[in-house]
Parts: structure tokens; C-alpha cells; sequence
């Protein structure tokens, strides 16, 4: 069977050249033909250099984690988080993802155990399409040494306003609602910000103000960034990210009951196709507290 494919396709390739040998062609006619292909394989000259054709140049981007993919054109970074505190537009139509953080919060100033406080929050992230994504989420803390308890339920819906880099700043819209046990229901509204600044170098910014609708109704005012520069393609990054929160309640508005400055490194490693760890220890800047604040340190 492979004899007769390629006999098949030597045969094809062979029928245009019997015909030309078979055509008559007149003295005249040659010498006409041959100068209207010498003339056809000269460049085409134009008095005005704007007038001539750009010459298209085809190749690969420097960066596979910078190619373009899925339906809404956004470059293959994006498909998974680089920032642990700054997400950058939506999780590709049809793609799912299971995430799991663990934070563990520290008073430098009183170094000892029963400051110190642990947050683990699973995640399951989906591309709905249509440029949406949806994120279910559960929260569980556990204080110094005592028990772990479930701290928080909430749901996430994600929308972009336009497929990538059709936008400046690919601005996506984020909304959340959830319920903290100990305060409440709470209503969470984002804008994100992402892009490339340059090869290798990507960036995000979020701006931020969540509701408590229940209790003494506090909000939190935050803008948070990251910056990130590749040195593995695909595989290890390293940056940096900042985090700048105030909070009020319905008895102080814009009279802070709290600030909070934190910045740090950021690392992330991708050992495999399928998993990803980023790793972000940050350091508080400055903090103000009012005699109503919770100590969130």
C-alpha cells in the first residue's frame, strides 16, 4: 500500500511536465514569454518610499509563556496565577483549576506562638467562556495552638471586558460574595489590571473595596500590585508585590480604624505542566491602629 501512494503521488507530480513537452511553441513567442518573465522577476521600483509594501517577517515569539492561546487571544502566562495578592483577567474557556494556599501571619514585634495565626483557603477556579470565570471558595484559620475552624464560604464571578489587548490594562471586573462566621456576610468588588510591560516582564494591579453588610459594617479600601520577570521560560520567575489596605466601619467612614503597608518577594516555580507553587513572604511597612481595630497582624 505505501508503493502505491507514493507511485500515485510521483505520477501527479509528473503530468504537468508531459503536457508542457507536447505544446508547440513559435520562435516569437518564446522570446516574448521569456522577457515578460525577466521583467516579471524584477523588483518593483516606486518614486516615493511610503508607497512600497511592508515586508512581512514570520517567526516565534521569544517567550512560550507569551504566546497567544485560547479564545480570547491572552498570552499563556495568564492561564494560571503569578500573584498570590493581584489576579490578572480570566481563566481560559473550558480550563479548571484547584488551588491551595496556606498563609501564616506573624507579630515581629512579639515573636512567640500566640500571635501567630494560619489561613488555608481552597480554591476551585472554571472558565465559563464568554470571557467569565467563576471561583467557589473555603476558608479554614486556626489561632496559635487551638483549634482549626472554618472561617469563611464565598463564591467569585469574574468578567473581562474585552478579549486581550484590545483594552489598555485588560480591565476584568470582579465580584464576590461570601460569609465570614464570626462577621458576617460581606460583599467584595474588584477592578483588575494586567499586562506585559515588556519581554518577560508582567505585571498586575487590583483595586479593591469589600463590604461587611452585618455588624459594625467595616470596609476595607485596598490596592494591591505585583511585578514579576521571567528567567525560566515557563518555569521559575521571581518579582515582587505590594499590598496597601485602610479600613473604617459605619461609625468612622474614611476615619481609619486601621492601615496596613506590607511588600515582599515573590517566587514562582512551575515543576510541571500541571503544577505550580508560588511562594510570597510579606513584610509589614508601617501600621496605625484605632482603639476599635482588630488586631489583624
Amino acid at each position: 500500500m505505501k508503493t502505491s501512494i507514493a507511485s500515485l503521488g510521483l505520477a501527479l507530480a509528473m503530468l504537468p511536465g508531459l503536457a508542457g513537452a507536447q505544446e508547440v511553441v513559435a520562435p516569437g513567442d518564446q522570446a516574448r514569454r521569456a522577457a515578460a518573465g525577466a521583467q516579471a522577476n524584477e523588483p518593483t521600483r516606486y518614486d516615493n518610499a511610503y508607497e512600497a509594501p511592508p515586508v512581512v517577517v514570520r517567526g516565534q515569539r521569544g517567550l512560550v509563556e507569551e504566546d497567544q492561546i485560547g479564545a480570547y487571544k491572552q498570552p499563556r502566562w495568564t492561564a494560571r496565577r503569578r500573584f498570590p495578592t493581584t489576579r490578572v483577567y480570566v481563566r481560559p474557556e473550558g480550563q479548571f483549576a484547584f488551588e491551595y494556599w496556606l498563609r501564616s501571619t506573624v507579630d515581629l514585634e512579639n515573636f512567640s506562638e500566640p500571635t501567630k495565626k494560619y489561613r488555608s483557603i481552597y480554591e476551585w477556579e472554571y472558565g465559563l467562556g464568554n470571557r467569565l470565570q467563576l471561583d467557589l471558595y473555603l476558608t479554614a484559620e486556626q489561632k496559635a495552638n487551638g483549634p482549626i475552624e472554618i472561617a469563611k464560604e464565598s463564591i467569585e464571578l469574574r468578567y473581562a471586558l474585552a478579549d486581550w489587548g484590545e483594552i489598555w490594562g485588560n480591565p476584568t471586573l470582579y465580584f464576590e460574595w461570601g460569609r465570614h462566621n464570626s462577621e458576617g456576610n460581606f460583599v467584595e468588588g474588584k477592578l483588575l489590571f494586567g499586562g506585559e510591560l515588556t519581554e518577560g516582564l508582567h505585571g498586575g494591579l487590583n483595586l479593591v473595596l469589600e463590604r461587611v453588610v452585618d455588624g459594625e459594617q467595616t470596609h476595607e479600601y485596598k490596592i494591591t500590585g505585583g511585578i514579576s520577570k521571567t528567567l525560566v521560560d515557563t518555569m521559575f520567575s521571581v518579582g515582587a508585590e505590594v499590598e496597601v489596605e485602610f479600613v473604617d466601619n459605619k461609625d468612622s467612614r474614611f476615619d481609619f480604624i486601621e492601615k496596613k503597608y506590607v511588600a515582599g518577594p515573590s517566587v514562582s516555580w512551575q515543576p510541571t505542566h500541571h503544577i505550580h507553587i508560588l511562594v510570597t513572604p510579606l513584610f509589614g511597612l508601617a501600621q496605625e491602629k484605632g482603639d476599635d481595630g482588630e488586631d489583624e497582624s
